[in-house]
């Protein structure tokens, strides 16, 4: 998608894969869970106009498989903080964003993290 496109038409969801860089058994590449996220998320691309597609994180929080050699980990925090900003930034320029439904998006996204943390810690 090109910038000029961005106001061609109101999408209601941004598809953003999140992966990571570890280990997935020997026989794997360290980018297998981006792989996959990136295929699910182009086929939710492709199922109709009311989505659009972010590019992939590719380091995501993978600090539990921290003993691996070619691990790389941002931790839960700053990726939180991360797909956070994405939501911030794209409720500046999407017009079918409402501030009630960002609203109401972002506390649900709060409550999943948290619950999500409490879970690691």
């Amino acid at each position: 998608m090109r910038w000029p496109e961005v106001d061609s038409g109101p999408r209601r969801v941004l598809v953003v894969p999140v992966g990571s860089l570890e280990q997935n058994g020997p026989h794997l590449p360290l980018d297998t869970d981006t792989r996959i996220a990136v295929a699910v998320a182009r086929r939710a691309y492709a199922s109709g106009t009311r989505v659009a597609l972010a590019p992939a994180i590719g380091v995501g929080a993978g600090g539990e498989h921290q003993d691996f050699p070619g691990t790389l980990s941002i931790g839960t925090a700053t990726l939180t903080g991360c797909l956070t900003e994405l939501g911030r930034h794209l409720s500046l320029h999407w017009q079918a964003s409402s501030s009630e439904s960002m609203r109401c998006t972002c506390s649900r996204f709060t409550v999943a993290t948290a619950v999500i943390q409490s879970f690691l810690e």
